[in-house]
């Protein structure tokens, strides 16, 4: 019987091979009944008021009685004292790190003022103004045939227009000659006439300088409201950003480095943070494009814009945002993930927009290829995650729950398989009021342990609650009234955080997500607020066949892992399957992809031609992007397509009767309608096997559990750490 909430782990005793940060060669057995420090909730210890070294020993003792052995040291707005990266500052870090040392704890670094990360607390951007970001921001003004406009009114003084055109109603771009046009060159008298004799859109892009104040210079006693942000796509801004705190850190804490210092974290860092429809920009662009790919983007701005969906606009699309996610992975995680390996610590952190296809673009480029390069691979999910609570929200039209969000965790935690990580973290919890209950997070983590995450970040522990800060920070202190239960949680969240990390998912099925048709279905059209995260009508139908397929998989107990081109391109077939480094599928899910990576195309089409399935979900695609070149796509003969239905429905109806029946489960769950909503994965070690149930229905379910791994079973119960031995019915079953 599972009763609700309670999940349950159904687990044939073998030896494995552990998979935590330390590497400790322990079965998952032996991991469950021996906790140790590791895999607890590492929650943002928020130092904001007026602090004394009193209360922080104090609130470190709590945090220790409570199983909380790390946390994130975080600067947030309303510090009085100390003063953020000042001598006060430092001081207060050294005192933390030696009480760590002292009662055996670790702590983190929270890289910034607040977020985004990016400005040193607005250091950087006083000290170095050439670090200042810009966008190519687009402006627009709709204009009737024979009507006229006044340029100058679509823009601030001073600004400067890298491109106009002329978008009529078949999406097509014209340009129109700036260095040949008398209202460009006569300020005061800028005005321009469609003599195009239809109706249409004056396009431009304007060079904007970011000049707002953002939250990550601002809310301290000694804050001065600095405007702008870092340009993260440059390499020398970063290591200048870095210089102000991860070299800091460097210098004054070397000894504590890899051992009670663990790592640093960044959170949601941008390549672009222009709010309005814009695109990316950086100082390198223009040069590195026409190096990369041999024409000129200057001469192609018009592209970037245009709407007709024609080959050269794809082609440059992609060739574009594949150079900006390049900047943003190589300029900023990759040098911060590398710094932390010379210097023996972790770099971990999340990107913005997890949830999205276009405004993921706009912000990161691909998300995979970015956070690839750290060390400890992670997202966030925030806010009231389940539909009826009092925060429930929305992206768009999407409400913001797990069906929506199953798309960052998976990719996350696939990203930190292939690259090798031995966790992947969320940033969970926050922004919730003060009515959220230890078993609303524990729901979450039971569903982020299925999705594979294995760091449970709890946002956040608050210094202080005085004055203003009890309505403007999450509903997290030391004086809820669970707070004396909280080591209780601590010691459930090590046991399933130890589930997602020992082994990799039992996984034959891989969905693939092609950031070829993201780049190419997308758009940078769209504002950074909540309600405009609107997607293009290719970019939506991407995102609900993604989700489609992969909710369909988890409905029905079929473990996957997400695939990217990068770790496709580089597979081999061995047979009927598809071998990804230390994975191997037997199937390949492709969901809404509108422009497939002509590497990714050939790897599939060898492998469906060798007897591996490959499905394309509810379209095919029009183009494959190779070598620099648009081609019209073609389908495999041994590839199946399966279309939406005309009602939306049963498009998850036949994948699954398309893939079932090669599938090589090590288990089942039976019992029908009592099962439905049960959530369950199963994980494979050489020499162990761990299936996790969790049950958040509602109500009580009589569920049977049919594996054919072993003569005989271990039930654990992950809330309370108990034990059982139990016989098959059946051998082998």
């Amino acid at each position: 019987m599972l009763t609700e909430g309670c999940p349950t782990e159904v687990h044939p005793p073998k030896n494995p091979e552990g998979n935590d940060m330390e590497n400790e060669k322990k079965s998952y057995a032996e991991m469950f009944t021996e906790l140790t420090g590791e895999f607890g909730p590492v929650p943002w210890w928020c130092w904001t008021g007026r602090m004394t070294r009193r209360e922080m020993a104090r609130q470190l003792s709590e945090m220790k009685k409570q199983g909380i052995n790390e946390f994130f040291i975080m600067a947030l707005y309303g510090l009085e004292y100390p003063s953020f990266l000042r001598k006060s500052y430092w001081d207060c870090v050294r005192f933390v790190l030696e009480k760590c040392r002292e009662k055996g704890m670790k702590a983190w670094i929270y890289d910034d003022l607040n977020w985004p990360s990016g400005t040193a607390a607005g250091y950087l951007l006083r000290e170095h103004p050439e670090t200042l970001s810009s966008s190519m921001e687009i402006v627009e003004q709709q204009v009737p045939a024979g009507g006229k406009i006044n340029i100058e009114a679509l823009f601030s003084s001073g600004a400067e227009i890298l491109y106009s055109g002329f978008r009529g109603k078949n999406g097509k771009i014209l340009d129109v000659p700036a260095e040949s046009s008398d209202w460009w060159k006569n300020p005061g008298t800028r005005f321009w006439t469609n003599l195009s004799g239809t109706e249409g859109t004056f396009v431009m892009l304007v060079k904007k300088t970011l000049d707002t104040i953002l939250l990550s210079s601002v809310g301290t006693a000694d804050s001065w409201k600095q405007r702008g942000y870092g340009d993260l796509l440059d390499g020398e801004t970063v290591g200048k950003w870095m210089s102000y705190i991860h070299r800091e850190y460097l210098e004054r804490f070397s000894g504590y480095f890899g051992k009670t210092l663990r790592g640093f974290f960044f959170d949601e860092p941008y390549a672009n943070r222009n709010k309005n429809a814009s695109f990316a920009w950086t100082g390198k662009l223009f040069p590195e494009f026409r190096k990369r790919y041999g024409y000129s983007l200057e001469d192609n701005l018009g592209l970037l814009i245009a709407e007709d969906g024609q080959p050269e606009t794809v082609k440059t699309r992609i060739d574009y945002m594949r150079l900006l996610t390049d900047l943003f992975s190589s300029n900023f995680a990759r040098k911060v993930g590398e710094w932390c390996a010379e210097n023996g610590v972790l770099a971990t952190g999340h990107c913005m927009a997890e949830e999205t296809v276009s405004l993921s673009g706009k912000v990161n480029g691909d998300i995979h290829e970015f956070i690839k390069w750290i060390q400890v691979p992670g997202m966030d999910m925030l806010s009231g995650c389940m539909p009826g609570t009092p925060l429930e929200t929305f992206i768009g039209k999407e409400p913001y729950d797990y069906p929506l969000l199953m798309l960052t965790a998976k990719k996350i935690s696939s990203t930190a398989l292939y690259s090798g990580a031995g966790r992947s973290m969320c940033e969970v919890f926050g922004v919730r009021d003060w009515n959220c209950s230890l078993g609303q997070q524990k729901k979450d983590n039971d569903w982020l342990a299925s999705m594979g995450i294995s760091m449970i970040n709890d946002n956040g522990l608050i210094y202080t609650i005085s004055d203003f800060r009890k309505r403007a920070l999450s509903g997290k202190h030391f004086t809820q009234p669970w707070w004396k239960h909280y080591g209780i949680y601590a010691d459930y969240c090590r046991r399933v955080s130890m589930l997602a990390s020992f082994a990799p998912l039992d996984a034959e099925v891989a969905v693939l997500y092609s950031s070829t048709s993201a780049h190419a279905s997308g758009t940078c059209r769209v504002g950074a607020g909540a309600e405009t995260w609107n997607e293009t009508t290719r970019s939506r139908f991407m995102l609900d066949m993604l989700k489609t397929s992969m909710n369909t998989l988890f409905a029905n107990w079929v473990d996957f892992e997400m695939l990217f081109e990068d770790v496709l391109n580089q597979s081999s077939v061995s047979g009927s399957w598809l071998e990804c480094g230390k994975r191997r599928f037997s199937t390949v899910v492709v969901p809404g992809c509108f422009a497939v990576d002509g590497q990714s195309r050939k790897m599939l089409g060898k492998f469906a031609d060798n007897g591996g399935k490959v499905v394309w979900l509810g379209c095919l695609p029009s183009f494959s992007y190779s070598e620099g070149r648009i081609i019209p796509f073609s389908s495999g003969k041994n590839e199946v397509f399966i279309p939406v239905e005309k009602d939306g429905k049963g498009t998850g109806k036949k994948l699954m009767a398309f893939i079932t029946p090669s599938l090589n489960k090590n288990w089942e769950i039976e019992n029908g309608k009592e099962a439905e909503g049960i959530w369950a994965t199963g994980r494979a070690s050489d020499g162990e096997y761990v299936i996790f149930l969790a049950n958040h229905t509602g109500s009580d379910r009589k569920v049977d559990l049919k594996h054919f791994s072993a003569e005989c079973a271990e039930i654990l119960d992950v809330e309370d750490g108990r034990l059982y031995r139990t016989e098959t019915e059946k051998k082998g079953e």
